[in-house]
């Protein structure tokens, strides 16, 4: 159980691989590493992954402040720059989708391209603060008083099993890393809770999305009832390079509940054909500008590229 000391976080991670290629992943709310482990476990060859846990979550140190989308970003950098990543593909699920595009837009340098899984969309989630929408599956007022019966009778694992439950339709709920991932989320920090759908509910960056110059993939499950996929399209419109899949059958972990088909995937976005094509963007950016030469080009050929490689 690794840990990583800083002068103002201890950050609990995980890795597995060799190689000298760097995917570092974040999860989302309620979660924890875990939510990677089979990618942990067995990462695509020549490839080193890290997953770092956001603080109030996991093994991460517990704090009395810091959540915000921006900090978790900040804490990110952080992170990577302890760890000696100077360059790296970034993957985010959920929240940590959020925290990902967030890194990404102030540190475009460091990043070679971005897998958004479930992600929280670049407008935010206001709809968590109307009464209509879905919380882990359920509308603001079955949860309120799910919560309440969870606070007075302490069935904190009853709720979150449940709630895990519905949102992952297709993951398999009678194994032991389901049971591992339901221990995660009652382990969570309510500050981190609270302070994490806070700043979902506030967070927007959709303005600064045509500056993001990165080959992003995004991944929702047909059967996601947390992420409105309407958000999705818009935010994949508005990137230069994006491409949107959207799996049947999957709810709110593709990775989890197809995980070979997300291995997949994996293969073919850090290919170093991807690897070359980011670069050559980076290279033609005209200094001291945003422009690039030939770069509406060049990130069409990316866009293509994926698209042809993850039939």
């Amino acid at each position: 159980m690794p840990f990583l000391s800083t002068p103002g976080l201890r950050i609990h991670f995980e890795q597995g691989g060799t190689g000298s290629t760097v995917l570092v992943l974040v999860h989302g709310n309620v979660g924890s590493w875990r939510w990677w482990q089979p990618i942990i476990e067995n990462p695509p060859a020549g490839v080193t992954v890290y997953a770092p846990e956001i603080r109030g979550y996991g093994d991460s140190e517990h704090t009395a402040t810091g959540y915000t989308i921006e900090q978790f970003a900040n804490d990110l950098l952080t992170f990577v720059d302890a760890m000696g990543l100077n360059k790296f593909f970034l993957g985010g699920h959920s929240l940590g989708g959020a925290v990902a595009m967030q890194f990404a837009l102030h540190n475009q340098h460091r990043v070679h391209a971005l897998l958004l899984i479930a992600t929280a969309p670049a407008e935010g989630m206001l709809y968590l603060a109307e009464d209509s929408r879905l919380i882990f599956g359920m509308n603001m007022r079955e949860n309120r008083y799910v919560q309440l019966f969870t606070k007075m009778f302490n069935l904190d694992r009853a709720f979150y099993s449940r709630a895990l439950t519905m949102i992952t339709p297709r993951l398999d709920h009678s194994t032991p890393l389901f049971q591992s991932l339901v221990t995660d989320a009652v382990r969570t920090s309510p500050v981190a809770l609270k302070g994490s759908i806070g700043s979902l509910i506030t967070w927007n960056i959709s303005g600064l999305l045509p500056g993001l110059a990165l080959p992003v993939t995004v991944i929702s499950g047909e059967k996601d009832t947390v992420v409105k996929r309407d958000a999705l399209e818009r935010m994949v419109a508005a990137l230069p390079a994006a491409t949107f899949e959207i799996w049947k059958g999957v709810g709110h972990a593709p990775q989890l509940e197809d995980p070979e088909r997300f291995s997949r995937v994996l293969s073919a976005i850090l290919s170093s054909e991807l690897i070359a094509a980011r670069d050559e963007i980076t290279e033609k950016k005209t200094p001291g500008t945003q422009a690039t030469i030939g770069r509406a080009g060049l990130l069409s050929k990316i866009r293509n590229w994926i698209i042809e490689k993850l039939k």
